[in-house]
């Protein structure tokens, strides 16, 4: 009730028992009027701690990492995955979905990388251009 799961329209079963009860019967103040607190009386009452528990874990450690490796140019793979996550961790932070605690590491990571995969964009199109003025001459 303290979570704010629970209002006044809530039916609840004992473990040992077979019967539905209303929740009002077992939590009286749910069934006060609405001026003082009906449905969800402690739903301000809540703290980060225990809104915090239903949030997802950001990935920013291995999607700094990944962009950490793509920028060092093992793979534009990596550079690509590391863009995506992080791009994906940051949307579902602002929807506050999920946790926020690592989120300077994952705006790195979105810049590093979009670095490394325009990077690798811009060398294989150089590639491309070298290899067809190679076969031009």
């Amino acid at each position: 009730m303290t979570e704010g799961r629970i209002d006044q329209n809530c039916e609840l079963r004992p473990a040992t028992s077979n019967s539905w009860e209303k929740s009002t019967d077992h939590y009286p103040i749910l069934g006060l009027p609405e001026q003082v607190g009906a449905g969800k009386p402690f739903h301000k009452a809540l703290t980060q701690d225990a809104v915090s528990a239903y949030l997802l874990p950001n990935r920013a450690i291995p999607t700094l990492f990944l962009a950490l490796i793509g920028l060092i140019g093992v793979c534009p793979i990596f550079s690509i995955a590391a863009w995506s996550m992080a791009h994906a961790d940051l949307e579902e932070i602002a929807n506050e979905r999920m946790q926020s605690q690592g989120l300077p590491m994952l705006r790195w990571a979105h810049l590093l990388g979009i670095i490394g995969s325009v990077g690798y964009g811009l060398l294989y199109i150089a590639l491309l251009m070298v290899s067809m003025l190679k076969a031009l001459i």
